[in-house]
């Protein structure tokens, strides 16, 4: 992948994580709710809640980690066009 690509990746995902981190957020705290809320012989339904949370883990850890990259990248530019000998490779 491009710099340029992963740099336009990584804005969107800090884009789509600045708007949806309520959301996030909000969500986890009902399905927490519920899974403890449960009774312990609800094993199935207490399992479904926890992989829940899960998920909902995975999906911002997923967002974070493009976010991450596009700034590497972005950084890595930034270096390259400041160390470039010749102002026209910038």
């Amino acid at each position: 992948m491009t710099d340029e690509k992963a740099i336009s990746r990584g804005i969107g995902a800090s884009t789509e994580l600045t708007q949806t981190k309520w959301a996030f957020d909000e969500m986890r705290k009902l399905v927490i709710e519920k899974w403890a809320s449960t009774g312990m012989e609800a094993v199935e339904t207490r399992e479904k809640f926890f992989s829940a949370v899960k998920t909902i883990d995975m999906v911002q850890k997923a967002l974070m980690e493009v976010v991450t990259a596009g700034q590497v990248a972005a950084h890595a530019k930034d270096m390259a066009d400041l160390l470039s000998p010749d102002p026209r490779d910038r």
